[in-house]
């Protein structure tokens, strides 16, 4: 579950908000302001809460440089008509001096328009200077463009990286309905595909057929399918290379008894232009100069009974060249008959279909339609929107706190801690003993679900390196986990960046997840620390893949000082190491105990805790997980109450 737009506090602070004004101009003029009208509602709460609003979006497709063809001077014309008692202000330029001067000199309730994005080219190639420049403006990042969700530029991605970030309303709305339509739909559950080729669709086709009790296929590639079958389909489109899998689907969805619903008589013409000589030909009928341009009379009627009957449907493409007025009539005739259903949740995902159902003034008739194509069509892929994903994750998610006890030098028998975790099954504990002591403990994981870390490793893989240990040795020793970089060693055994990035590389090798601490010596302040850690795992991380690494962040002034630094220190720093890096967790270690976990625990950026001393008492560490289990759930209970108070 995604931060939403009420889980921040927004008084007097700078937000930039990812909108979608990439509205249709002509001559200057726009002629349809449905995408701007769209964003009001997250733009108003926003001025509401005294928030300083920075807009941003792209238009149209001008190549990475200025072109007043594409500018977005007209949308902020119609911004100033939409909201005339809004002070608002428009930047010629998306990032740069100019716009970090209007964006800091913003007042509370004030908007800043932005200039297209794609007026540079670092947008679309999520460059570095672009993330940076937009970044520096704001303090929270909103993403509420949903048609640009499945992308991953610099204002949709790269920034949401850089700053805390949440979901406007508009694109929570398209979150909730397509995860409502394809986990928990009401049946009968329709889908209805159409368009021109069977290869945009092939896995929406997959994934829906795990889903839906029905598919009525239209457009030019129901063609594919009925070749698929040995259908006669004269000159119409077909994917020569896509028939093999029209048929797998055809038999797919026979063994899992869902209906393939075809069309049976077809609108065909010498070509798209010919709509004088537009004329009706039943399956198995149509001449071979002839191609099928939309579905015929007799299709509707067929469709008409799975669409009056279905609880919900989800539309996707049209179902013939609807922009001529001859090969229209499909298309429309499905749009009235899902417009006539109305105890059904109706769905239009995008695209063209769009673009019909506002053409026949039938928008205020459907349940939802979806203001992304090409968004839309990856969710009924069931693909992930990169634009989403990188948003931050509720509190109200359960997260497993994960505690990695680093045993260093000292000799805590295996079996205390097996008398400690005697009829409990606890996950996300990892025990670090020294070397000689790893297979006791991994004799003990055989037993419960901890698991096993080593203390250090070799940066070599093998060779004359006489007391090392490899990643090797650790993987078939039954080893999880593996400290590196941690300070200890860096003050007494002078270990190198470079030596910790090598060891890292090793451990990954092996599928060993790297533990990498990084901290600094001296506390000098929140931004020392953040700019500190991020130059040290700059350099780890080169050639690694962060996600499959786990941060720890240890402050070396905090260990064994029983010095603890504050909430807000802790939670920018790993949020900066979250952004920065993408780790898969990020952990806080120095002097965390029985007395102060619930405090570091309760911190967003907190996914764990690296543990010395505490860690040698196996009852302590029972008690602290016993007590953040307990704290995750109530916290998820709470939140499901406060969600079902306010449906």
């Amino acid at each position: 579950m995604k931060k939403t737009l009420k889980d921040f506090d927004f008084y007097g602070k700078r937000v930039l908000v990812r909108v979608d004004f990439n509205v249709p101009i002509e001559n200057g003029k726009i002629t349809s302001d449905v995408r701007i009208t769209a964003e009001l509602p997250t733009i108003k709460y926003l001025l509401e809460k005294h928030a300083r609003v920075i807009l941003c979006s792209h238009l149209g497709r001008p190549d990475g440089k200025a072109d007043l063809k594409y500018s977005l001077r007209p949308v902020f014309d119609r911004l100033k008509q939409l909201l005339p008692d809004v002070t608002m202000y428009f930047c010629p330029q998306p990032i740069g001096q100019t716009a970090q001067q209007m964006a800091d000199n913003l007042k509370d309730n004030e908007l800043l328009l932005l200039e297209n994005l794609r007026f540079e080219a670092g947008e679309e190639q999520n460059a570095d200077y672009m993330i940076n420049g937009l970044a520096n403006l704001a303090q929270i990042f909103v993403f509420d463009a949903f048609g640009t969700a499945h992308r991953k530029h610099a204002s949709t991605y790269g920034v949401a990286q850089k700053l805390p970030s949440c979901v406007g309303f508009l694109v929570q709305k398209e979150i909730d309905i397509f995860d409502g339509i394809l986990s928990t739909p009401e049946r009968p559950f329709v889908a209805i595909l159409g368009g021109a080729k069977i290869s945009d669709k092939i896995d929406v086709v997959k994934n829906l057929l795990n889903k839906v009790d029905a598919i009525l296929i239209g457009g030019g590639m129901c063609f594919t399918f009925l070749k698929a079958i040995k259908g006669e389909v004269g000159a119409s489109i077909i994917d020569p290379e896509k028939v093999d899998f029209c048929y797998d689907v055809i038999k797919e969805a026979i063994n899992k008894k869902i209906k393939i619903i075809l069309p049976v008589d077809f609108v065909c013409a010498d070509n798209i232009d010919d709509e004088a000589g537009a004329e009706v030909y039943k399956l198995g009928k149509i001449p071979a100069q002839k191609m099928g341009l939309d579905i015929g009379p007799k299709t509707v009627k067929l469709f008409k009974k799975f669409i009056k009957r279905a609880k919900t449907i989800v539309w996707n493409g049209p179902m013939g060249v609807y922009e001529k007025e001859m090969f229209k009539n499909g298309t429309k005739s499905v749009a009235e008959l899902i417009a006539k259903n109305r105890h059904c949740t109706s769905v239009v995902g995008g695209g063209d279909v769009v673009s019909a159902v506002e053409e026949f003034g039938l928008e205020d008739k459907f349940s939802h339609i979806s203001t992304g194509g090409g968004a839309s069509l990856k969710l009924l892929e069931g693909k992930q929107l990169p634009a989403i994903e990188v948003i931050e994750n509720r509190w109200g998610v359960m997260k497993e706190f994960l505690l990695v006890c680093n045993l260093k030098m000292n000799v805590v028998p295996a079996k205390s801690y097996k008398k400690a975790f005697e009829g409990k099954q606890y996950n996300g504990i990892v025990i670090c003993p020294n070397f000689c002591d790893i297979k006791d403990y991994v004799s003990l994981a055989k037993t419960s679900k901890i698991l096993v870390g080593a203390q250090n490793v070799s940066e070599f893989d093998a060779g004359a390196y006489t007391g090392e240990v490899s990643a090797q040795m650790l993987k078939n020793a039954g080893v999880s986990y593996c400290i590196v970089g941690h300070s200890e060693r860096k003050q007494y055994n002078f270990e190198t960046l470079s030596q910790i990035n090598l060891k890292a590389k090793m451990l990954l090798k092996y599928n060993i997840t790297p533990i990498i601490c990084v901290g600094e010596e001296i506390f000098k302040g929140t931004e020392f620390a953040s700019k500190y850690v991020l130059l040290e795992l700059n350099q780890i991380l080169q050639g690694i893949d962060a996600q499959k690494v786990v941060v720890a962040y240890e402050p070396i002034w905090a260990i064994g000082s029983g010095n603890v630094p504050t909430n807000q220190h802790i939670q920018q720093v790993l949020f900066n190491i979250k952004k920065f890096t993408n780790a898969s967790k990020t952990l806080y270690g120095g002097s965390f105990n029985q007395n102060n976990f619930k405090q570091i625990a309760s911190i967003d950026s907190v996914d764990g805790a690296l543990i010395g001393g505490a860690s040698l008492n196996p009852d302590v560490i029972c008690k602290i997980k016993n007590e953040l289990d307990w704290g995750e759930k109530w916290k998820r209970l709470l939140h499901l109450l406060l969600l079902m108070a306010l449906a």
